[in-house]
Formats: C-alpha cells, sequence, structure tokens
C-alpha cells in the first residue's frame, strides 16, 4: 500500500480542490498541516546532505557535517551581523537553518504552512515531469513521535539531539521553525523538517511512522506537467511569484526568468508548436 494518499488532479482549479480535501477544515486553523513542493513527482523527501554525501559511512557523514558547521560557525560574523548569529551552544538545528538559507548541504528540509508556496515550487522547474506537493500533519506526527521516542525529547517537545542515530526502530524525524527568520522564511511561512539519520529520506521515515494507517496523516497531490504553466500564471495573480517570495535581488532574477519562460512558450503557441499552449487565464 502506497503510504501517502495521492491525488491526481486534472485541471488547476481540481488541484486546489485537493489540496482543501487533503487538509481538514478543523486541522487547517492551528497550522497542524505543513506543503513542500518539488518539481518532480519522482524524487523522494531527500534532503541535499544525503544526496552529497551518498555511500558514505556514518562516521564519515557526521565528520563532513560537523567540519561544514564548524568552518561556517568560525567565518559567519565576516559576513553577517554578528548580532543576528545563533548561539554556539548543543543545537546545531540553528545552524543549521542559516548555512541552509545560504545555499549550505544540511540534512533539513524545507517546507511551508502555505500550499501556495508549495504549489509553485513544484511548477517552476523541470516543465516536462509531473511536480508534486507533499503534505503531513505535523501535529500527528509530534504525537506518534511522543509515543515513540519519548526519551530523546525534552519536556517542551524539541529533540535531545544526537548527531547519528537510528535509536534502534527507526529514524526520528522532527518539524520545527527557525530559531531565526529571515525575510525569506518569514515570506514564504518556513519550517523545516531533520532527522537523526542524515542519509534517510523522510517520507520512508515517515511513513513508517504510522505503521499501517499513515494515509490519514500523510498526502500527496500531483501536478501534472500540463498544469505548471497554468498553476504558475494563477498563483502570480495571487503575488505569489519568484518576485514575491524571494526578497531582494534573487527575487527580481526569478521574476526575470518567468519573464523569459512565459514570453517563451507564448511565442511557440503562436507559431503552433505542439504541447506549448498559452498560460491558463481564470
Amino acid at each position: 500500500m502506497d503510504a501517502w494518499r495521492t491525488f491526481t488532479p486534472q485541471s488547476v482549479p481540481e488541484i486546489y480542490a485537493a489540496l482543501r480535501d487533503a487538509t481538514p477544515q478543523h486541522d487547517r486553523e492551528v497550522n497542524r498541516w505543513v506543503f513542500r513542493g518539488q518539481a518532480d513527482v519522482c524524487w523522494p523527501l531527500r534532503p541535499s546532505l544525503a544526496r552529497i554525501v551518498a555511500g558514505l559511512g556514518a562516521e564519515a557523514i557526521a565528520g563532513r557535517e560537523r567540519l561544514a558547521l564548524e568552518r561556517f560557525a568560525r567565518e559567519a560574523h565576516l559576513v553577517l551581523d554578528a548580532t543576528t548569529l545563533p548561539p554556539r551552544d548543543n543545537d546545531p538545528t540553528k545552524w543549521w537553518s542559516l548555512m541552509q538559507h545560504y545555499g549550505a548541504a544540511t540534512r533539513l528540509l524545507d517546507w511551508s504552512y502555505s500550499p501556495y508556496v508549495a504549489l509553485y515550487y513544484a511548477c517552476t522547474e523541470r516543465p516536462d515531469a509531473d511536480g508534486a506537493i507533499w503534505i503531513v500533519d505535523v501535529g500527528a506526527v509530534a504525537d506518534r513521535t511522543r509515543e515513540r521516542h519519548a526519551h530523546i525529547l525534552r519536556p517542551d517537545g524539541s529533540m535531545l539531539f544526537p548527531w547519528f542515530s537510528t535509536d534502534g526502530d527507526g529514524s526520528v524525524i522532527h518539524f520545527q521553525e527557525p530559531w531565526r527568520q529571515t525575510d525569506r522564511m518569514a515570506v514564504q511561512q518556513g519550517l523545516h523538517s531533520f532527522a537523526t539519520d542524515p542519509t534517510a529520506d523522510h517520507d520512508a521515515i515517515l511513513a513508517s511512522l504510522f505503521g499501517e494507517r499513515p494515509q490519514r496523516w500523510t498526502s500527496k497531490v500531483i501536478v501534472p506537467s500540463k498544469l505548471k504553466r497554468p498553476c504558475t500564471a494563477h498563483l502570480r495573480k495571487l503575488n505569489v511569484s519568484g518576485r514575491g517570495l524571494l526578497p531582494g535581488a534573487d527575487g527580481l532574477g526569478a521574476r526575470a526568468k518567468e519573464l523569459v519562460q512565459s514570453a517563451q512558450a507564448d511565442e511557440l503557441a503562436v507559431l503552433g508548436v505542439p504541447g506549448a499552449e498559452r498560460w491558463w487565464d481564470p
């Protein structure tokens, strides 16, 4: 049985309907649901660190991860305001969040409380591949984690962090908001997931966490490749675009890229190129 309840919409309105159906109203009001968009439905929920260190042993991975954090923390004050830097304590997730923001490979995965942000990222790359929006009930994850792994949790529910562990009966996954948000994190309503095993795919951990009934808390909405351009056009009318989600020059560049893509699509459509239909106008 697929561990993720899967929706396969065939139109833009059906995508929005699937997002509503996957997140019951009584839970939406308390930020229980989080969303992650990926441009290719075949990609697992795999952090950048796991992709880079694939094939290495646990000791080597932990060593490289510590080295990267130490070097970043040692030199961060040279280019960032020192008053905004995390404390040098026993919780590396504060630094990983900052490192992730600036492009470092970490064991973190980015999520959002906004389904529209996730839909944007599911549509902006790989135009010929179906994308996916992954949906998780983080309240259920926290409850189940307390049941199975209470011995590594603090009273407030945060994790007593082991650098590399599978905790006997599987890796532990945890969702948390950044210690201090950047402008981009705030705009995108961002948070992170991380696991005690940095090589593990987060979709596999979540599937095993809920045993025989994972579909109640985990869903996936497929975004067909033919709907990526129409979705991007509609999201822009909601002010969900590269210019809005990426403050500063990064957003300006993303918007320029979107304009090139749309102009190319329209030009090809005028020339009658198959598959180059114009953007959907609701």
